[in-house]
């Protein structure tokens, strides 16, 4: 149902609340009472809840603007995906009111609206029928569609023959070919090859900048970070936080308690990690530092820079063969480069601090900004990990650089060595 809205608004989700019932009998029950409430004239009471119902969505509120890009988080079951589900039409809300404007494509499920006996060719005009597509308009953008999709060579096989990324691209491309004004993305990105998903954010990024307004749902906190204008925070069907998308991610995991900590930079030129981590039972890493050739502390590298990164740390408990990984991240979250320590034993004189230093030679990372990961462990497995816990930013022009996506990154020669 549409009202007036101001003209950059798209999205007004006004009081929107959504309930479910535990128990299929009782879910079925609950249905047809209602249905037999309405056909008699009486509307069903949607504020209480019945027995074994629970509200899944609970009085949500916000606006989406022209060429806003949302991030939704939160733990599994918090509502993220009813409340898309709602957005896209597939449910209806129990209480409150959803206003859009403009076209709405939706990519809730990998492959969603795909038939799977039909071929490639057939679902691409089944889904862009569903999508508000015409024949001709179908027929227009058809080569671009399976272009973008890379799914050429299999377009006249049935979709069951799909690998899920085949799926995904298909349906992203579907999406993104039908000029949407309002796009709706549920994890999707988080199935296919890497080449995509980079070529995918480039996409929405170009949507954005077309005036394209999209709603995105991940786990990928990296992601959501760098691409979102705002991040919404759902827990138990309720919004907890929205707002900046730095905060709102760094909230969330602090007060999660997830064992992947998120600490966005407060000064990009300063690329350093100093605050006192999480503490688990055996171990704590109080400083993470960055420097150059030069011994100096570098807030930025140019390609091929030697990279020495120095973790100070706290053994409280004795740790058989302590080891740490260190590990380069695209800006998408995709690995580049990962090397491990010899290991260490920790059995006397505790608790003790010490210091543990990593020199990478000739960094071959193009310009940009990566983000880094800290694990140790010892023989029982993993004692600290950590997504994200800081940047390091390469600021040249250099293109004689090898590619990202060469596997012989991940095997390049490090040195380790601890202090004590």
């Amino acid at each position: 149902m549409n009202h007036e809205l101001d003209p950059n608004v798209v999205i007004s989700v006004k009081n929107v609340s959504k309930k479910f019932c535990k128990n299929l009998k009782r879910s079925m029950a609950y249905g047809i009472l209602d249905l037999s409430k309405n056909l008699v004239g009486i509307k069903p009471d949607a504020t209480r809840l019945g027995k074994d119902e629970f509200w899944a969505l609970n009085d949500i509120g916000f606006e989406l603007k022209r060429g806003e890009i949302i991030g939704i988080i939160g733990r599994n079951g918090s509502g993220k995906t009813t409340l898309l589900r709602i957005l896209s039409g597939i449910f209806p809300p129990d209480k409150g009111e959803v206003s859009i404007r403009g076209r709405v494509a939706s990519l809730i499920a990998v492959g969603a609206g795909f038939h799977p006996h039909m071929t490639g060719r057939e679902n691409i005009y089944l889904n862009g029928t569903i999508l508000g597509m015409t024949r001709q308009q179908l027929d227009a953008k058809y080569a671009s569609i399976v272009d973008f999709a890379e799914v050429d060579d299999f377009i006249n096989a049935p979709i069951s023959t799909y690998s899920s990324g085949m799926r995904v691209r298909l349906g992203f491309s579907v999406a993104i070919n039908i000029s949407p004004d309002i796009l709706l993305i549920d994890e999707v990105l988080a199935v296919g090859d890497q080449a995509f998903k980079q070529k995918a954010q480039l996409k929405i990024k170009e949507l954005l900048g077309a005036g394209v307004s999209v709603i995105f749902v991940s786990h990928n906190l990296t992601q959501v970070a760098r691409l979102c204008s705002y991040v919404m925070h759902l827990d138990k069907g309720r919004i907890k936080a929205f707002g900046d998308a730095n905060e709102v991610v760094s909230s969330y995991m602090i007060d999660s308690k997830d064992e992947y900590a998120f600490q966005p930079l407060t000064n990009p030129d300063i690329i350093m990690a100093k605050a006192e981590f999480t503490e688990f039972d055996k171990l704590k890493i109080h400083s993470i530092q960055f420097f150059n050739q030069n011994e100096k502390e570098a807030p930025i590298f140019q390609t091929l820079d030697d990279l020495i990164l120095k973790i100070c740390f706290e053994v409280r408990m004795p740790i058989n063969k302590l080891f740490f990984e260190f590990r380069i991240n695209s800006d998408d979250g995709s690995q580049l480069i990962k090397t491990k320590s010899e290991k260490k034993i920790y059995n006397s004189q505790l608790p003790i601090k010490d210091m543990i230093s990593c020199q990478i030679p000739r960094l071959p990372l193009r310009r940009g900004r990566y983000s880094i990961d800290i694990l140790a462990g010892d023989e029982d497995g993993l004692t600290f990990k950590s997504r994200n816990i800081a940047e390091i930013k390469i600021d040249n022009h250099s293109d004689n650089v090898v590619e990202l996506h060469d596997p012989s990154l991940l095997k390049l020669d490090s040195s380790w060595s601890f202090c004590k």
